[in-house]
């Protein structure tokens, strides 16, 4: 059994494999690419274990300090990269995102949901605007 995530009606931007089973899985598709939070280890990299609030976690970490944080930033790890697309001359645009990498990206282009009790993210692959190895 399979379910389609949409995005925004920007089309499918993920998959779930055997829905509700211990064998569930989540697949980014297309020009998407899907990340877990894991707040411990996010930081620890970004605050050297600091406790954040949590609307950083949620919201994303204000960039633009000393003011109302407009720019913010989320930090996850990759979990899967979709397939990507081909572009008008016949090419395949690919995400680059390796499983495990670490990425910033702004939290208002996502889709975030929760499963088994850890929240992902869904986000267009345009959108990250750094990785990190793991």
């Amino acid at each position: 059994k399979e379910i389609g995530l949409l995005i925004r009606f920007r089309g499918i931007a993920g998959v779930v494999r055997n829905l509700g089973l211990p064998s569930e899985s989540i697949q980014a598709v297309n020009d998407y690419v899907l990340t877990r939070l894991d707040r411990e280890e996010w930081e620890t990299r970004m605050h050297g274990g600091l406790r954040m609030p949590d609307a950083f976690l949620s919201d994303g970490m204000p960039t633009d300090s000393g003011s109302d944080g407009i720019v913010r930033v989320c930090f996850e790890e990759v979990r899967s990269a979709g397939g990507g697309h081909l572009d008008k001359r016949g090419r395949l645009w690919d995400p680059q995102q390796e499983i495990g990498e670490w990425v910033i990206f702004n939290p208002l282009a996502r889709c975030r949901f929760r499963r088994f009790g850890q929240w992902f993210s869904l986000v267009p692959t345009e959108d990250i605007q750094a990785g990190v190895d793991g």
